[in-house]
This record gives structure tokens, sequence and C-alpha cells, in this order.
């Protein structure tokens, strides 16, 4: 895929002194990043920037071209590549899904508006109403998706040209307006949709969408690590954290900054100052004892008396907890699944003799199949059906609509004692946990791991969106901290869940896996000498 990226309708003032300092810093190398499920991401790296010829000052030459009424095109070859040709607002750092881009570009032969809505997380909500406007309920979205939008006013943030309408704009220009644009694609009878779609959108002509960028998405970029240049600084002053220092910066005495933290080139950083999550741009000066905390300080130009400061104090954008991601040969990356499919494989071997008797039992003493599948959502939301032994006649979830109202735990489970839709041997394989022995054939699969949390289905994950987010970033397990701690009191075993799964994610290491498989043995035994005592003292009753 193609990409040029634009900056469309320039802003005047600091906005303008923001994206001067993106560009001039060659941070508009990243205008999308692509993401997947897995975490992994990609970069689209335009062939081309153009930016309004006023915004030009102090841009260095030949970086980009510059353009008034229109951009011209005939410097890229539009032959080349096969897919569709992306045009990037570059006022704003984008990232999107990559199901959205293949789903929306794919093999479309028209123009793709795509407006972005939601964070990285992709958390919405959709109401259902009737038709007098009441509130019939509502369902939470977490995965990426486009629904159908009216065309915008202005230049969208990314615009998709089809491969089989590209040819249009060789040799050619691209209008300045977007409804120029558009009038030019229906006289050539090109169709132009609009999609609102999941993704993410930071306006780097606002302190607080660069501060985003600057904190979130510059350190993802290949090659941009922080950096100490030529810093001249006096005696007392401390830097913490991250730190980003340019060529020419300077420092008065006792100076404290706290990362991540920009100085530009030639900033001069006044005594006593204290500075916390800040990008100080080049040439700008700090007054001493000046306490800025997550703003944007910029030399916005010329006086007589010298150089002015423009300031604005930001607020980070809030995109979500989202799901937590471990380093690529952590534990809980790599050497967790090493384990469960080793630990999976001499369990199934070990016993291969008590599954054919397990299902003989459930065959020849009840109507239905031997093993119950449900959809349950497993590492980031991924559905899987989960493998149990049937345990229950087959209308089993029908009849739970009648008995909703005796539910003994609270939250979005089911539970009673001496449920009726329980089968004959399904009450023995409930007691000692037996029912849930194909789940290894889950864990070969990849789909769950040994120990994790509980897995449950969508409409259990529908509570509460950062306790989702955490407990599926890491895949379901077969027993689990929560299940050998739970104290399993009236109406407070919701909460136990919610802790023990989040306690679990936050604190996952191999050692505790250990401990948790030990004492699900434990407890097993534990529930089989039950089942055993109360079948001895039955039969010594009976005599």
């Amino acid at each position: 895929m193609q990409a040029v990226s634009i900056i469309f309708e320039a802003p005047e003032g600091v906005g303008g002194d923001l994206l001067g300092l993106v560009i001039s810093r060659s941070w508009h190398n990243f205008s999308c990043r692509i993401t997947s499920e897995s975490g992994d991401c990609v970069f689209l790296k335009p062939e081309m920037t153009a930016i309004p010829r006023q915004m030009s000052a102090g841009i260095p030459s030949g970086q980009v071209q510059t353009f008034e009424q229109a951009l011209d095109f005939e410097k890229i070859d539009l032959s080349r590549a096969h897919g569709p040709l992306a045009i990037i607002n570059s006022r704003y750092a984008v990232e999107v899904d990559s199901e959205i881009l293949l789903q929306i570009a794919g093999d479309s032969a028209g123009v793709e508006v795509l407006e972005f809505t939601g964070g990285a997380s992709y958390y919405d909500e959709l109401l259902r109403a009737g038709g007098n406007g009441q509130v019939l309920g509502y369902r939470r979205s977490y995965h990426a998706r486009a629904l159908p939008a009216a065309l915008p006013d202005t230049w969208p943030k990314l615009l998709l040209i089809g491969a089989p309408v590209r040819h249009i704009f060789a040799g050619g220009s691209l209008p300045a307006s977007f409804d120029e644009f558009v009038a030019l694609c229906r006289r050539r009878d090109v169709p132009v949709r609009s999609w609102s779609a999941s993704g993410h959108a930071l306006d780097l002509a606002e302190p607080d969408g660069l501060l985003e960028y600057f904190f979130q998405i510059a350190p993802c970029l290949p090659g941009s690590r922080p950096t100490n240049g030529d810093l001249r600084r006096s005696s007392g002053v401390s830097l913490r954290g991250a730190v980003t220092v340019e060529q020419g910066s300077q420092m008065g005495k006792d100076v404290v900054g706290v990362g991540p933290l920009f100085l530009g080139e030639g900033c001069k950083i006044g005594s006593n100052a204290f500075l916390s999550g800040c990008i100080i741009g080049p040439d700008a000066e700090v007054p001493a004892n000046a306490v800025l905390r997550r703003q944007v300080w910029l030399r916005s130009g010329a006086t007589a008396s010298g150089s002015t400061a423009a300031t604005r104090t930001a607020v980070r954008a809030g995109v979500g907890q989202g799901y937590r991601r471990w380093p690529p040969f952590s534990y809980a990356r790599s050497g967790k699944r090493i384990f469960d499919f080793l630990f999976a494989l001499g369990t199934m071997a070990l016993l291969a003799i008590v599954f054919p008797a397990i299902a003989a039992a459930i065959k020849f003493t009840s109507k239905g199949p031997i093993f119950y599948r449900h959809a349950r959502q497993g590492l980031r939301g991924r559905e899987f059906k989960c493998l149990k032994f049937r345990t229950m006649i087959t209308n089993a979830f029908e009849i739970q609509q009648d008995l909703q109202s005796i539910n003994e735990v609270d939250g979005p489970q089911f539970k009673i004692q001496d449920d009726p839709r329980v089968t004959t041997v399904g009450h023995f394989l409930r007691a000692t946990n037996l029912d849930e022995l194909p789940q290894f054939l889950n864990v070969l699969a990849g789909q769950m791991s040994i120990v994790g949390p509980r897995p449950s289905p969508d409409g259990e994950n529908q509570m509460c969106p950062s306790w989702r987010d955490a407990r599926l970033s890491v895949r379901p397990g077969i027993t689990g901290l929560w299940q050998v701690s739970r104290s399993v009191e009236r109406r407070n075993d919701f909460q136990e869940w919610i802790r023990y799964d989040k306690e679990y994610v936050h604190r996952m290491s191999f050692l505790r896996d250990l401990t948790i498989i030990g004492k699900t043995v434990k407890l097993m035994l534990g529930r089989f000498l039950v089942l055993f005592q109360g079948s001895r003292e039955g039969n010594d009753q009976a005599t």
C-alpha cells in the first residue's frame, strides 16, 4: 500500500508551531500505525509529505513538498503498487486495526473516507431503543469495526483510493479542498463512501495530542530511542527517567527534570525550574523558578525585546487501559505456552483410559452428545468452543430462564444447589471436576492455559471494560487463583472472581502456576475422599 502524508488546513499560532516541531524532528515518518489483535504493528511510511506553503518557514528545504491550491502528484509513481493509495492527513497521528483496513480497502473500486471513534481498545456502547424512544437495552462492543457514516465537511483523517481508480490521479493533482475532491470523484463516476471506524487519532496541532503522541507513540517508532545531546548544565541539575536532550540545550542551577521530557535544540532552562512530562521546543526559554507539569512550551515568535514563549497545559487523552503486554521471551508470552503444551500432553497420556470410561457413562445414562461445547472468550477476546463432558440435560439453557429467580450467586453467573438440570453422572463429574478434562484439548490447541482466569462468555464479560481487558490479556485456564482461593460466600462470589483474576494477571509467574496446580490437585483429592467416605457410610447404613 502506497502512502502520501499531507497536512490539510494548517492551523495558525501555537498549533502551527506544534506541527512544525513534529515535521522538523522527522516524527512525520509515522503517519499511520496499523495494529493487529496480537499487538504487533507496522507503520505506513509515506513516500511524500506535503504541507501548505504558509507553514514552510523553519522547515528544512527538500524535506517536504509545499502546495497552495493543489498538490502535485507527478513525483509519485502510482503504478508501482497494486494495493490502494492511502492519503493521510498528517495533522493527526492515526492508529487503526489491520482487520478494519483490510475490510474497507480490500477490493474497493472507489474512494473510502475514514474517520475514527474510540480509543486503542475500541470500546463503545450501542443502545437499543423502542419506537417511543424508550431504552430497551445496551450492548458493549470491544472489537474493531466500521459503520457507514455521512461524509465529513473537511478532509478526513485517512483516505483510501482503491487500486482500480488510482489512475485518476496519475500525473495530476489533488485539490486542496475536500469538497472539490469529492466533486472531482463524482465527475469521473468514482464512488465515495464514508466510514466511522474503530481507531485512534491524535491532533498534533493541540498540546494534549502532541503530548500523548510523544509519550505513547513516538517511543514505538523505529530508531526513536531517547538520546542525550550536548547538554550544558550547571551544578545541582537532576534528571530522572526518559529525557531526550537535543544539541545546544542549557540548564541553570538546581533544575529538576522528570521524564518523559523533551528538550529541543537550543532551549534554555532557568535556575530552580521544575519540569515533569513536558515538551520544550527549540530555542524556547523557560524562566527561573518555573514549575511546568505536562505542558508544551514553545518559542512562538520574535518581538522587539526578544523571544516570547507560548504555552498551554495539556490533559492527557484517555485511551483506555487496554490489554496488558509482556516482552516476547518472558514466561507470560512464551514460556507459559511451552509449559502448557507439555503439561497437557502428559496429562492426556496419563488419563487416556479415563476418557472413554466417562464418555460411555454419559452416553448410556442420558440422551444427548458426550461433549458440551460453549462459546467462550480467550486471549484478547477471541472466541473459541470450550469443551466439557456434558453434565446436564440437553435443554438446560431454556430451563435456566425459569430458574433465574432463585440464582444463588451474584454478578452474571448462575448457580443453585441441587440443580435439577444436572444428570446423575453429571453430579459426580462436577463434584470431582472431571467434567473439565476435555479442556486439555483446548490447551493443546492454544485456546486455553493450564492456569489462568476462568473462561467466560461474552455476556459475562460485558460487566466491566477495564476488568475484561485485564483478564483477557492472558489465555483462560482450566484452573486458576480464583478456583483455589474463593470463599464461596453467598452474594460475594463475583467480587472475588474479579479480585483473584486481576491479581493473577498482575502477579503471574511460573512458581505461582505450580502452586495453583498443587492446590488444585489437593482440592480434587479431597473431593474424591469426601465422595468415597459418603458412599461407604451409605453402604454401611444400608447393611
